[in-house]
């Protein structure tokens, strides 16, 4: 289908914050114990349908070319896909780019995989790793927990001078890794999706022909028909991705007290 819209996958990581505490058992910390708020630190993001996948740290890139260019991509793309996106990945860039003073990027719509999974389906827990690894689509990089995130923003020590660098080196995989994982976990479950942007708007020509609702293709099958109050429609289910739609035109309407064909 030509036409069709960019789908951009996204994963941030951001710093821990440093604070001041007294205990280390459920401490309670107040905003005036913060000593470093947290942070953008990377992200990596890739598009559908092409096999590269970007990545820019404040490590590797500098603070300001890395932000710089996430606002370029959302201003790009017209759906971003995330896992947990609407509370964390999202809510995060605004204030960076807020405090950077960059404008708002172009409006987007977005697929938070994290919530609409956890209304479609049941897991034994809601995470990306337990969800890819169920669905066989592949697993989270592993790594060496807070150690990593520790280890990226301090500076190497003498007798280790290269700690750091090998530090960002994991991050750089872990980060990419998630992108990976999100976007194979999106193509396999995007036909259950309760609520995806109907891509078949960004045809040429969206009256033209019945389209997937999620994929675009017009490689339908015809089964059956789907009923409303005031219409009947041919019903059809994508040989591609699996998702059952309907026609754009009814093929009976109800019309005053009759039915019209």
């Amino acid at each position: 289908m030509s036409g069709t819209p960019r789908i951009l996958t996204l994963d941030l990581e951001t710093s821990p914050m440093k604070v001041w505490t007294f205990s280390l058992f459920k401490p309670f910390i107040t905003y005036d114990q913060v000593i470093e708020h947290t942070r953008v630190i990377s992200w990596a993001a890739k598009w559908l349908g092409e096999d590269t996948i970007l990545f820019r740290s404040e490590f590797h890139s500098g603070r300001e070319k890395m932000l710089r260019e996430m606002h370029s991509l959302l201003s790009e793309a017209d759906i971003v896909v995330h896992f947990n996106g609407e509370s964390f990945d999202m809510p995060h860039l605004r204030r960076e780019f807020k405090e950077a003073g960059f404008p708002p990027f172009s409006p987007v719509q977005t697929i938070d995989l994290y919530k609409q999974l956890k209304k479609s389906m049941y897991f034994p827990n809601n995470k990306l790793d337990t969800m890819a690894q169920k669905l066989g689509v592949g697993a989270k990089v592993s790594h060496t927990g807070m150690m990593l995130w520790i280890e990226c923003l301090t500076e190497s020590p003498a007798d280790d001078p290269n700690r750091q660098r090998r530090a960002w080196s994991l991050m750089r995989k872990y980060n990419k890794g998630d992108v990976q994982v999100t976007e194979d976990l999106y193509l396999e479950t995007r036909a259950y999706l309760p609520s995806h942007p109907h891509v078949g708007l960004f045809a040429d020509d969206p009256t033209a022909e019945d389209l997937c609702d999620v994929c675009g293709s017009n490689n339908l099958r015809n089964e059956g028909f789907a009923y409303t109050k005031v219409g009947k429609y041919q019903r059809f289910v994508c040989r591609d991705c699996g998702k059952w739609g309907r026609g754009k035109r009814a093929v009976a309407i109800v019309e005053g007290r009759g039915v019209a064909s």
